[in-house]
C-alpha cells in the first residue's frame, strides 16, 4: 500500500522516526484511548505502533486521541481512508507512515 496524498494528523520532515520528534523522556507519540479509560493503541517512540499495548506511557508526545480504535478515533468519513500522519524526507520522499488501519509502513 503506499503512502495516500494527504493525512488525518500532517505530514513531518526527519530523516528517520526518531529525529522527526524531539522525545527525550521516550513518550509514546500517539495514542487511542476508549470509553473506559484504557489505551487500545499507541505508536511509541520508535515508530512502532501496538495494539492493546501492556504498558503505554503516561501521556502522549504528540496526540491522545480518543475511540474505541485508531479507525474509530476520526468522525469524518471523507478522511477515513487518508493516512493518520506521514515522515518524509528532503524532496517530499515519505519514508513512514501509520495508515487508517494501523499498520506502519517503512521505506
Amino acid at each position: 500500500m503506499a503512502a495516500t496524498n494527504g493525512s488525518k494528523l500532517g505530514k513531518f520532515q526527519g530523516a528517520t522516526f526518531a529525529a522527526t520528534f524531539s522525545n527525550p523522556a521516550n513518550l509514546d507519540v500517539l495514542q487511542v484511548y476508549n470509553e473506559g479509560g484504557k489505551c487500545v493503541f499507541s505508536v511509541d517512540h520508535t515508530g512502532v505502533a501496538h495494539t492493546n499495548p501492556a504498558s503505554p506511557t503516561a501521556t502522549a508526545l504528540m496526540w491522545r486521541l480518543f475511540g474505541s480504535s485508531i479507525q474509530n478515533a476520526f468522525d469524518a468519513p471523507s478522511f477515513a481512508y487518508l493516512d493518520v500522519f506521514q515522515i518524509f524526507k528532503e524532496y517530499g520522499a515519505v519514508t513512514w507512515y501509520l495508515d487508517h488501519t494501523g499498520v506502519v509502513h517503512t521505506s
